[in-house]
């Protein structure tokens, strides 16, 4: 690949320049995403995606954690 392309992201389709030659540079750099928010994002979509969908996927991946945590609870206090 080279050091930069110009790509389509695949959720919103917004055009952005990808730097996966020069990661340290790349838009993606400023969203910090922990180990479990980017297996989240490969399992939804391949390649790179814009910042505003990398965020909103971290957000979405709270959000699902966070309702399966609910879950949890709801269903140890309706076992009682």
């Amino acid at each position: 690949m080279p050091s930069h392309e110009t790509v389509h992201c695949p959720r919103c389709n917004t055009v952005f320049e990808c730097r996966a030659g020069n990661v340290l540079q790349c838009q993606c750099q400023a969203v910090n995403l922990s180990e479990d928010e980017r297996q989240y994002v490969s399992e939804h979509y391949s390649g790179c995606l814009c910042a505003d969908c990398l965020l909103q996927m971290k957000s979405v991946y709270r959000q699902d954690k966070f309702k399966q945590r609910l879950q949890q609870l709801f269903s140890l206090f309706g076992k009682r």
